[in-house]
């Protein structure tokens, strides 16, 4: 959660905003809208709606601290969003067979302890 503070208030900063009480409840959404646009660097594909998420939460707790610690009465009104799970993709036992068979027998046979102990 400290990471995603971290960069909850980097992006502030970049934005201008460079103290606590230009925090707001809109600066709160306008970062999300930010992160529902931006694209993962390592990915290259928009960033994950658990990522954004976690965004959330950590702006949540955020402002709870600050309310709590006396250093600001805001806080955020954030919906979380609705996270698409992607399903696994499984290995037809064909395909593990054709990978087995791409690997040369060692010395110690370790293609065919693998393939024994796997029930192929």
């Amino acid at each position: 959660m400290l990471q995603a503070v971290k960069q909850f208030l980097k992006w502030m900063e970049a934005n201008g905003k460079n103290t606590t009480v230009q925090i707001s409840g809109e600066v709160g959404k306008n970062y999300i809208n930010h992160l529902r646009q931006a694209i993962g660097v390592r990915t290259g594909r928009a960033l994950s709606g658990s990522y954004i998420n976690k965004q959330i939460q950590a702006l949540k707790l955020l402002s709870k601290y600050m309310r709590e610690t006396g250093k600001s009465p805001m806080g955020f009104l954030l919906d979380r969003i609705k996270a698409s799970k992607a399903k696994p993709t499984w290995l037809t036992k064909a395909e593990i067979e054709s990978l087995y068979d791409a690997i040369p027998n060692s010395l110690m046979d370790i293609r065919g302890l693998l393939k024994t102990h796997l029930f192929i």
